[in-house]
Order: C-alpha cells, then structure tokens, then sequence
C-alpha cells in the first residue's frame, strides 16, 4: 500500500501535464454548439433547471465521496417535469482509486444515487436549483445517452492510465464536466473531488452563462417534487 501511495503522490506531482494531455471521451455532447441546440425556439413558459451536489464522508476519504448533476425540464403545458441524472460509478459501486485500468461503469439515477451516499454515510450538499439554459439540458442528455451506451468505463483517478491514454474511461467529476464543451480535462485543473469539485463545476457555468447563479426566484418547490425534501442534506 505504501508503494501504492509513492506513485500516487509521484503522479500528482506531474497533474498539471498530465491534465493538458489526458485525453477526453470522444462524447458527441462536446461536438455540438449552444447555438445548434437552441435553434429549435422553446416555447415561452418552458423552464430548466440544474442542481449540482456533491457527497463525501465526515472525515473525508477519497472511496467515500461524489459528484452528480441533475437537469429538469418543466413543460410549457403544465404537466409532469422531466429530470435526467449524470451520476457515474464503477458497476461494482466501488471505488479503487489506485486502479489505473478501466473498469464498467454505470449512471445511477437520483434516487438510487441518494441511497447509495446516504448507506455510505457521506454528507451531501445541493448546489442550487439554478435556472439554465436550454443547451445545457439538452448538452447533458446527449451525454448521459453515451455514457449509458457502454462507450467508456470508469477510472477513478482518469488523467493516467488506460483513461488518460486512450480516453475510454471517466471518474464521476469529468462525467459531469464533460458536458462542457469549452473547458476540456485541463479546464478543470486540480478539481478535486465530493464538495469542493462540484462547487468547482458551478463557478465555471456561472462564469460560462450556463445557469443563472443571482435568480432570486423560489425554485424549491422542485425539490420537493424530485423527492428530496425527505433527504437529510446541506444547501450551497
């Protein structure tokens, strides 16, 4: 184990190289503009939302945190909203962090997600609701279908290895930041993970026009019915 940690550390010691040349999931979501997904006009009382949350353990360990994204789509229409989860994990729901070899993976959706932090014991906080724009939501479906697709698997620490040479595989933070595609894996320079990387996510789609961070309306009405008003977590 203590070798283990040598190599972890000597790796981290070159993270800003490694981040410039890791390569990135070839995701069709990163190949579209915002202007080519907001062609179609949305009708004028459609609404989207995101929420951002990120977990970890009390004290923190690396196996025991994660980041995962949710979009929402309420119809003009008034009928029931739709909600679509990025929240990637190995299959196993295991993480091993000094594997350097991907693994299969698999995208949990909200609830099963809660449950899994929550048997973990790790502290969740939600980022948001934020209002966000049309692409986004439709930039993470694309997204969330390819990961679902069995197109890459999981690596926990992605920036070497097998994910960082060829690109086939992805931690739950840049399952999330690939969405993105401007920032690429040296967009998102020593992230992190759990709390401080989603926090991280948020800035930079704040910074981007992504989401709207000073909306002062009362959104939390959606978390109620995504559910999570029964759910023990923290707000940011």
């Amino acid at each position: 184990m203590k070798n283990r940690f040598l190599i972890l550390f000597a790796a981290l010691g070159f993270l800003p190289g490694c981040q410039i040349v890791a390569s990135r999931p070839a995701t069709p979501a990163a190949a579209v503009t915002r202007e080519q997904l907001e062609v179609e006009p949305v009708p004028a009382d459609e609404r989207y939302f995101l929420l951002l949350f990120g977990s970890e353990s009390q004290p923190k360990r690396a196996v025991l945190t994660h980041t995962w994204a949710t979009v929402v789509r309420v119809p003009a229409d008034g009928g029931a909203i739709e909600s679509h989860t990025i929240s990637w994990m190995p299959k196993t729901l295991k993480i091993r962090p000094f594997a350097f070899q991907v693994e299969p993976g698999v995208n949990l959706d909200l609830p099963a997600t809660m449950k899994l932090v929550a048997e973990d014991q790790e502290r969740v906080t939600l980022f948001g609701p934020y209002v966000a724009r049309p692409s986004l939501y439709r930039r993470l479906l694309i997204h969330k279908a390819f990961l679902e697709s069995d197109a890459i698997g999981y690596q926990g620490f992605d920036l070497i290895g097998e994910a960082g040479r060829k690109g086939n595989g992805s931690n739950c933070v840049h399952a999330v930041t690939d969405v993105d595609p401007l920032y690429g894996r040296a967009g998102y320079l020593l992230a992190g993970n759990g709390v401080h990387a989603t926090r991280y996510i948020r800035n930079l789609l704040v910074r981007r026009g992504s989401i709207e961070s000073d909306d002062k309306s009362n959104h939390d009405w959606l978390i109620s019915a995504l559910g999570l008003d029964i759910t023990a977590y923290y707000r940011e």
